[in-house]
């Protein structure tokens, strides 16, 4: 009886660890969706800079780099 409901907690364990990383993947998803159409949208010569609590993320659209590229710091 003691194995059969320790087993049933490891396994209500395991299943919200993975439903709470697979949610985290799909916000991530979603986050860089958005922000490819927004790249898409910025007409050559644009900035775009969003700041996350601990990431900056700054793309530069069409820069100096030249035909098709650009400088990747």
């Amino acid at each position: 009886m003691a194995l059969a409901s320790t087993a049933l907690v490891l396994t209500g364990q395991l299943a919200k660890r993975w439903i709470v990383s697979r949610t985290r993947v799909r916000l991530t998803q979603l986050y860089q969706r958005g922000v490819n159409e927004r790249v898409r949208q910025l007409p050559p010569g644009s900035v775009l800079v969003e700041r996350r609590s601990e990431d900056e993320l700054r793309i530069e659209i069409g820069g100096a780099g030249g035909a098709g590229g650009g400088s990747h710091e």
